[in-house]
C-alpha cells in the first residue's frame, strides 16, 4: 500500500512539479528562441521533471514523505516563476529594440512586461505561499513527550 501512495504522489504531485519546471523553462527561452525550438525543449523538460518526481518519491519512505517532496518543490518552483517571467519581458523588449522598433512600440512592451511581472509576482508568491506551508505540515515527523506522575513516596519525603 505504501508504494501505491508514493506513486500516487509522484505521478500527480510529479504533474504538478512538471508543469511548472515547464512553465519556467518556455519562458526563459521564449523571448528569443523559435516557437519550434522551444516546444521540443519544453516537452523534454516536462518528460524529464515528471519521470524524475515519480522515481524521487519513490524512493521516499513514506508516502507523505513523497507528497512533501513535491509540494515543498512545487512552493520553490513557484517562487522562481516571477522570474522566469521577467526574463522573458526583458528579452523580448530587448529583441524589439535591437530590431528598431519605434519607442512607443518598445515603451508598450516594457510597459506590459512590467504588468505581467506583477501579476505572475503576486501569483507566484500566492501559489508559492500555499504550496510551502501545506508541504511544511504534510508528512513530518511527529515528537512524543512522555509526561511521567511523581510518586507518592516522594511528595511525603518533600513535605
Amino acid at each position: 500500500m505504501s508504494t501505491f501512495g508514493k506513486l500516487v504522489a509522484g505521478f500527480l504531485g510529479g504533474l504538478v512539479v512538471a508543469f511548472l519546471a515547464q512553465a519556467i523553462v518556455a519562458m526563459m527561452i521564449g523571448g528569443g528562441g523559435e516557437p519550434a525550438d522551444m516546444g521540443n525543449v519544453t516537452v523534454f523538460v516536462f518528460l524529464g521533471v515528471w519521470i524524475a518526481s515519480i522515481v524521487w518519491s519513490l524512493v521516499a519512505s513514506r508516502a507523505a514523505k513523497a507528497w512533501r517532496r513535491m509540494l515543498i518543490t512545487s512552493g520553490v518552483l513557484s517562487f522562481l516563476f516571477p522570474i522566469s517571467v521577467f526574463v522573458f519581458a526583458s528579452v523580448s523588449t530587448a529583441s524589439k529594440a535591437s530590431a528598431g522598433a519605434s519607442n512607443a512600440e518598445v515603451g508598450g512592451n516594457f510597459l506590459g512586461g512590467m504588468f505581467a511581472t506583477g501579476i505572475a509576482s503576486f501569483l507566484g508568491v500566492l501559489m508559492g505561499i500555499v504550496f510551502l506551508v501545506i508541504g511544511l505540515l504534510v508528512g513530518r515527523d511527529k515528537q512524543v513527550v512522555y509526561l511521567q506522575k511523581e510518586s507518592e513516596a516522594g511528595d511525603s519525603a518533600t513535605k
